[in-house]
């Protein structure tokens, strides 16, 4: 119930969703001869499309997110297990053939992996797509890294969780039968506090790892305020995790 509710709240705090909303709500004030409510609904709606659209506000969103744990000095990357979230494997569908990432997951656990930084790999995901339950992305996971030289016996995958809260308890499990106290945690670094914070509520001591910056320190320019796809996107990822912080937060599990 709670994944199903999830996805369709997901939906709906997408700026670009919201902002589709105001203009279809707009529209219907029109027809009705309102013509300042339309005119309110019709300027929030270009607000929220624009704004949320340009680099300035992307990045005034998601810095806070990205920079709670920044990059730890190799040296103290050391634990019982390195442990990678799923979300950035895709499908592995025709015309793809081979295992893609749209991030960095993966392929940073594999670099601490043979960086030695732990003996043992636990990749976790299961499916977060409603319609397709059949996915699985730790399989993916697992295929890439044995593919880049990782012992297969020193992957672990756990391929039933569908969101973050139920990789972390999955995870634990695997992790109290393997007596794995310590783990380097690898996700998305604005994942990170969210994630964190669900591993140290059950016990487990956690080394952040972040993957997957978005925010750099580029100075911003005059295509910084042009509106683009990509900086919608990223805009609609924050919005998301303030969004499961805070459920998140409400039912007691951070």
């Amino acid at each position: 119930m709670f994944f199903a509710a999830s996805k369709f709240l997901a939906w709906l705090i997408y700026p670009l969703s919201l902002g589709l909303l105001l203009l279809v709500l707009a529209y219907s004030a029109a027809l009705f001869k309102r013509r300042k409510s339309f005119h309110l609904l019709f300027l929030f709606a270009v607000l929220i499309l624009y704004l949320f659209s340009i680099e300035p506000v992307a990045h005034f969103l998601l810095t806070p997110l990205e920079r709670r744990y920044l990059l730890t000095k190799p040296t103290e990357l050391k634990a019982d297990a390195i442990v990678v979230l799923a979300g950035d494997v895709r499908k592995k569908i025709y015309p793809r053939e081979e295992v893609e990432v749209s991030g960095n997951r993966v392929i940073k656990a594999i670099r601490l992996f043979k960086q030695k930084a732990a003996p043992i790999m636990v990749m976790t995901g299961g499916s977060g797509d409603y319609f397709d339950q059949g996915f699985k992305e730790a399989i993916l996971m697992k295929e890439l890294a044995v593919q880049m030289e990782v012992p297969e016996d020193k992957i672990i995958i756990e391929t039933e969780s569908r969101n973050t809260r139920e990789n972390t308890v999955y995870t634990k499990q695997i992790l109290d039968k393997i007596n794995a106290k310590k783990v380097i945690l690898v996700t998305s670094a604005f994942h990170l506090p969210r994630s964190v914070a669900l591993f140290k509520k059950i016990g487990v001591e956690v080394i952040p790892a972040p993957s997957d910056f978005y925010v750099t320190d580029d100075p911003y320019n005059p295509f910084s305020f042009i509106p683009s796809t990509g900086t919608l996107g990223h805009s609609s990822i924050a919005v998301e995790e303030y969004v499961g912080l805070l459920v998140y937060w409400l039912r007691g599990w951070l």
